[in-house]
Order: structure tokens, then C-alpha cells, then sequence
């Protein structure tokens, strides 16, 4: 049972012959045509709040009748659900085995009632860290070495509905200026008043800057209007599927105060974007330094100007990035990869339950 999952991990899991109830799928299926496909149930549970008691009920009601294996719930209230959901099962039905998946770097507190609620439950069987980053977090707050595995995530293919020149000039923008963009919700951990900054350092006629996403950060909104970036600057609100109009990026650009590990930077990757992250949390475990972009230190906009000039400066390098940079996001965040490392943990936690009825056997 996969609670927010992707579509893309419930294909694989399919493909590979499991049974699956999706809850709050995230994204389409498309369900495989191999002869050996698994079950598929598909259910929708309205609510964000760990302590939603019809929630609990309606996921309480699911796993009676589906009666899974593992629980791996993708967001922190589904994890409270299935903590909560399954504490009062009866005896005669199977406990399932709950696993996590955890995608930020802030440490666990001891006494945080809310990560009690979550993570820091006794009866979690495992988490799926989305990086090193986070997974050093997670054992800095106590968790086991030996229950917490990296699975970097996966971000569901872009298809471009529109030509790059077409996507441009929605956004009055030219074929021949030199676009810099990221996708990210405006908020202060995301740093984009340290881009804005840089761009106001770099003050270059070709430079154009895209953000897309939506929220507030009073820092972004006052530099947004400074004479030497409002006019290049497209601040385009939440576009739905934005993966799909990345190709319209010359350069990506990630400069987070705090990051697990950033989706849309894996999007930029997969279609072959070279990018400049800050050395914040697990971006730099996916951009090798100077063979798939440039990492800067975060909270440095000079350093971050200086690294976007650079790759402005040297489109041959820009290139080599790029396709560098698409193997890399092939090599450790396909569906593919993501779906061999869930997989293990599932059997992983499965196992001594199947050993022990064995031996009773």
C-alpha cells in the first residue's frame, strides 16, 4: 500500500508482479501490458492533517480490506494515518510492516510530539532517506543506521506540449536572449533573493530570469523590483507540470538555504540542463562539480553570479554539462532505480514475518 505515491513507482511495482492499493496517487498510471502485471487498486483520501480522525477511519476500512504487506506512506500526515490506522487492529489480522520516506534535513526532536506522531514511532519498520543529506539527519536524531536507506527520487517525465521559441514568446521573451530559471515555491529556504541578488550583481543586457512557483518571501518581492532586474525578471506564479517547459531554460538554477533534494532539479537533469545548485543538503550529491554543473556555497551570491557567468561565458561547456548531467539523473533517479530500492527495503521488512511463519509451518 503506497500513500501519495508516484505513478511511475506503482507501473514498476506492477511490472514486477505485486499487488498495489495507491492512495492519493500523485500522478497518472498507466498500467503495463506484461503478461505477469499485479493488482491494482486506485483510492482517494481527502485531508493534510496527521490528526484527521475520518482519514484515519477511511484508511483503517482500506487496509482491512486489502490487507497489505507494507505501508509506505510518502508525506509525514499519511505516515501519522498508518501509525494511527493500524494501533487498534485486531488480532486476527496481520500487522503491516509501515515504512517512511523522509525528503527533508531537519533533525527530529526528542520531544516534539508531532515527530512522535511520525517518524520517531517505535512501530516505523524503515525509512527511505531522498539523500545522504537527509540520511545523516535522520541517524544525528537517533534512528538506526541499520533502518534508514538513500533512495533519491524520481520525477515523472517531461513532455513538452510546446516548441522552446512558442514558450518564449508566451513569456516575452526572445530565441536569443539567455534564459535562467528554477522552479520552486517562494519562500525564504529556497533562496531566490540570493538569485535575485546575483542578478542584480551580474547586470547583463542577455540575461533573462524565470521563476516559476508560488508564495511569498518579503526579500524576493523587494528585489524583484529593483530597476536592475524588474524588466528582465518573469515571475510566472504556479504553472501546473512545469517539468514541461524547462526546455526553454538555457541554465538551471537551485541556490536553496536548506535542501533535501530538490524534484525540479531532477526534472532540469533528465532533460539534459546544465545547472548551478548551492552546496545545500543532497543537491550535491546529484551535480558532480564541474562535470554536470557548478555547486557554489549557499548564502553566497557572489559566488553564484560568478559560477552563472562562467557557463554564459562557455557554451561548449554548458553542453558537456548537460548530457553529463542526463546520464547522472538516469544513472540514480529513473523510476527504474527509485522502484530496485523501495523494493529491497519491502522485502527487507517482509522477510522475518515470512521467516517466522515458516518456522511455524
Amino acid at each position: 500500500m503506497l500513500l501519495y505515491p508516484q505513478g511511475q513507482v506503482i507501473e514498476e511495482l506492477l511490472r514486477r508482479g505485486h499487488s498495489v492499493c495507491a492512495i492519493n496517487c500523485v500522478s497518472a498510471v498507466q498500467v503495463p501490458s506484461e503478461p505477469k502485471v499485479g493488482d491494482l487498486s486506485l483510492e482517494y483520501i481527502e485531508g493534510e492533517k496527521k490528526l484527521n480522525l475520518r482519514a484515519i477511519q477511511q484508511l483503517r476500512d482500506i487496509i482491512r480490506t486489502f490487507r497489505p504487506d507494507v505501508i509506505h506512506a510518502f508525506t509525514t500526515f499519511t505516515l501519522a494515518w498508518s501509525l494511527f490506522a493500524t494501533s487498534r487492529m485486531a488480532r486476527s489480522q496481520k500487522r503491516p510492516s509501515i515504512v517512511s520516506f523522509r525528503g527533508i534535513t531537519r533533525p527530529l526532536k526528542r520531544w516534539d510530539p508531532s515527530d512522535w506522531m511520525s517518524f520517531k514511532h517505535p512501530r516505523v519498520s524503515w525509512h527511505a532517506c531522498e539523500s545522504e543529506a537527509v540520511q545523516q539527519s535522520m541517524l544525528r536524531s537517533g534512528c538506526d543506521a541499520n533502518r534508514c536507506n538513500v533512495v533519491y527520487n524520481c520525477a515523472t517525465p517531461a513532455a513538452p506540449c510546446e516548441s522552446r521559441d512558442a514558450i518564449r514568446a508566451q513569456w516575452r521573451l526572445s530565441k536569443d536572449d539567455f534564459v535562467v530559471g528554477t522552479v520552486a515555491m517562494i519562500r525564504p529556504v529556497k533562496g531566490l533573493d540570493i538569485l535575485l541578488d546575483s542578478a542584480i550583481r551580474l547586470d547583463n543586457s542577455r540575461m533573462r530570469w524565470v521563476i516559476i512557483g508560488s508564495g511569498n518571501d518579503p526579500a524576493t518581492d523587494e528585489l524583484a523590483r529593483h530597476p536592475k532586474v524588474a524588466k528582465d525578471l518573469r515571475m510566472l506564479g504556479k504553472i501546473n507540470s512545469a517539468a514541461n517547459y524547462l526546455h526553454a531554460f538555457d541554465l538551471f538554477v537551485m541556490p536553496s538555504r536548506s535542501e533535501g533534494l530538490c524534484r525540479s532539479l531532477i526534472e532540469a537533469m533528465e532533460q539534459g540542463l546544465p545547472s548551478v545548485v548551492s552546496d545545500a543538503g543532497g543537491m550535491k550529491e546529484l551535480i558532480r562539480h564541474g562535470q554536470d554543473g557548478l555547486v557554489v556555497p549557499k548564502e553566497n551570491p557572489e559566488a553564484l553570479a560568478n559560477a552563472i557567468q562562467r557557463l554564459y561565458e562557455d557554451e561548449p561547456l554548458r553542453k558537456s554539462m548537460g548530457q553529463s548531467a542526463r546520464a547522472r539523473a538516469a544513472e540514480l533517479c529513473s523510476a527504474t532505480v527509485f522502484t530496485d530500492r523501495l523494493e529491497a527495503i519491502y522485502q527487507r521488512v517482509v522477510e522475518p514475518k515470512l521467516s517466522a511463519m515458516r518456522a511455524i509451518a
